[in-house]
């Protein structure tokens, strides 16, 4: 969902879609109504069982989808249901982990507890079922251009957990 790029955003997108990836890449431009609005379109046209946002400062690392889905498959399935998602660090340009060390390989928890239980601070990225996400979708109130994702995480907190795990999968890009 490109959100009123000014750029070659379509240009680089078309350029990754002719390389036949092993996953459907489809582009839709949206006059710019902010990163909420953008988001929201998204989830509303996903049709796949997972939902991942990858913001313009941020890059990943080629098998983050596998790795995704591996962790995904170590979550028994009878308890899938009370997991939104997996969720990995984020690092800086330099590969360190952008934040407070985890002490473990994985934890399931929600969010709040995350941060607040556990005391680790840092950036998160993940995998989110898509179902979970339509359930939070954000207020699209007309001017405004920003709403907190921190505000969706903690609701959703309230109802599920992630797995998180200790890998930095996405590097933040500073000045992009």
């Amino acid at each position: 969902m490109d959100d009123g790029s000014t750029d070659n955003t379509k240009e680089v997108v078309d350029g990754f879609i002719a390389q036949k990836p092993f996953f459907e890449i489809k582009y839709v431009y949206q006059p710019n109504q902010g990163k909420h609005v953008a988001k929201n379109n998204a989830v509303k046209l996903c049709d796949t069982e997972f939902f991942i946002t990858l913001d313009s400062d941020g890059v990943c690392i080629p098998e983050t989808i596998e790795t995704f889905l591996q962790v995904w498959e170590t979550i028994p399935d009878d308890e899938k249901p009370q997991f939104y998602g997996v969720s990995c660090r984020d690092c800086d340009e330099d590969g360190n982990i952008i934040g407070t060390p985890m002490p473990w390989d994985t934890i399931d928890c929600n969010d709040l507890d995350f941060k607040l239980k556990y005391g680790i601070k840092g950036d998160l990225w993940g995998m989110v079922r898509t179902d979970v996400m339509r359930q939070y979708l954000a207020p699209e109130t007309p001017g405004l251009k920003y709403y907190p994702e921190s505000i969706m995480w903690n609701k959703i907190g309230k109802k599920y957990k992630s797995r998180y795990f200790n890998k930095g999968m996405l590097t933040y890009i500073k000045d992009r």
